[in-house]
C-alpha cells in the first residue's frame, strides 16, 4: 500500500473514532444518570464513613450520608464534575469501537504469528484491567479513604471537595488497572522475542523490589494494609507472566536461555520491516 494511502486510512480511522467518541459522550449523559455513576463513585467513601461511625470516630459525623455531602469551592465545580463523569461513561461504552479501529489499522502490518499472540493478549488485558479496578474499588479505596480521613484528625478537620475526590478515586482505580496489565505486556514481548522466561527468572528479585516500590507509590495509606493488597497480586501476576512467556517461547521453538542480543536483533528487524513496508512504494516512485 502506498504511503499516502496509509495516511488516508489513518485519517479515516481517526474520524470514525472521533464520531464514536462524540456519540458516546452524548449517550453517557443518559447512561450516567440511569446507572447513578456518581453514587457508585461515592460508595467507597460511604463505606469508609460507615465503618468509622461504627467504630465511634467523631470525624465521621460530618460525612454521614444523612447529614453531609461533598463540598465544592467554585460555582462551576459541580457542573464540570458531572460532565467529566458522563463523558468518561460514554467513552467507556464506545471503547470497543475505538480499540477495533486501532486494531484494523495495525493488523495488516503484523505477521500471522504476531496476530496469534496479540489477539489473546487483548482479551487478557481487558480482564486483568477490570480485576485491578475491582480490587481498588471494593477493597483498597475504602481502606485508603478511612486511613487518610483519620490521619491527623486530632489537629485537622477534613473537608472533601467533589473535584479532588473524583481525581483521587479515578487515579487509584487506574493505577491498579494499569499495573495489572503486566502479564499482557510481557506476553506480547515474549511473542515478539524481546524477553524470555530465563531473563524474567534471573531478574525476579529486582522485579519484586520494583513492584513493591510501585505499589507503595500508587496506594496512599497504611503500608501494611493498602499497599499489601496490591503487592500480593502483582507478585502472583509476575509469576503468571513467567509461565505465559515460557508457553509462548516453547511454541516459537526458542531455546529457554536465549535472549540478550537476539532480543535487540528482533527489535531492529521488526522496525526495519515496518519502515520498509511503508516507505518502499514511495522510494520506487522517487527513483522513477
Amino acid at each position: 500500500m502506498p504511503f499516502l494511502d496509509h495516511l488516508e486510512e489513518l485519517r479515516r480511522r481517526i474520524l470514525i473514532n472521533l464520531a464514536a467518541a462524540i456519540l458516546g459522550s452524548a449517550l453517557g449523559v443518559a447512561l450516567a444518570i440511569e446507572a447513578d455513576v456518581i453514587g457508585l463513585l461515592l460508595h467507597p467513601l460511604d463505606q469508609a464513613v460507615a465503618e468509622m461511625s461504627a467504630s465511634g470516630h467523631a470525624v465521621a459525623s460530618s460525612f454521614l450520608p444523612t447529614s453531609g455531602r461533598l463540598h465544592f469551592l467554585s460555582l462551576t465545580e459541580p457542573f464540570f464534575f458531572v460532565i467529566k463523569i458522563r463523558v468518561a461513561t460514554g467513552l467507556l461504552v464506545v471503547s470497543p469501537v475505538i480499540i477495533y479501529q486501532a486494531w484494523a489499522f495495525l493488523s495488516p502490518a503484523l505477521t500471522p504469528r504476531e496476530r496469534r499472540v496479540i489477539i489473546p493478549s487483548l482479551y487478557l488485558g481487558v480482564a486483568l484491567f477490570l480485576a485491578g479496578v475491582a480490587l481498588a474499588y471494593f477493597v483498597a479505596l475504602p481502606i485508603s479513604i478511612r486511613f487518610l480521613l483519620l490521619f491527623g484528625s486530632d489537629h485537622f478537620t477534613p473537608m472533601l471537595t467533589a473535584g479532588y475526590y473524583l481525581s483521587f478515586v479515578v487515579s487509584v482505580m487506574l493505577a491498579f488497572g494499569i499495573l495489572f496489565e503486566m502479564p499482557t505486556i510481557i506476553m506480547i514481548m515474549a511473542g515478539l522475542g524481546l524477553v524470555t522466561p530465563a531473563f524474567l527468572r534471573a531478574k525476579r528479585r529486582a522485579a519484586y523490589v520494583l513492584l513493591t516500590v510501585l505499589a507503595c507509590v500508587v496506594t496512599p495509606g497504611d503500608l501494611w494494609a493498602t499497599s499489601a493488597l496490591l503487592v500480593g497480586p502483582l507478585l502472583v501476576l509476575y509469576e503468571l507472566s513467567i509461565l505465559l512467556a515460557a508457553l509462548i517461547t516453547r511454541k516459537r521453538g526458542q531455546e529457554p536461555g536465549s535472549g540478550g542480543m537476539e532480543s535487540v536483533a528482533a527489535i531492529s528487524l521488526l522496525l526495519g520491516i515496518r519502515l520498509r513496508r511503508m516507505a518502499g512504494p514511495r522510494l520506487v516512485r522517487s527513483a522513477r
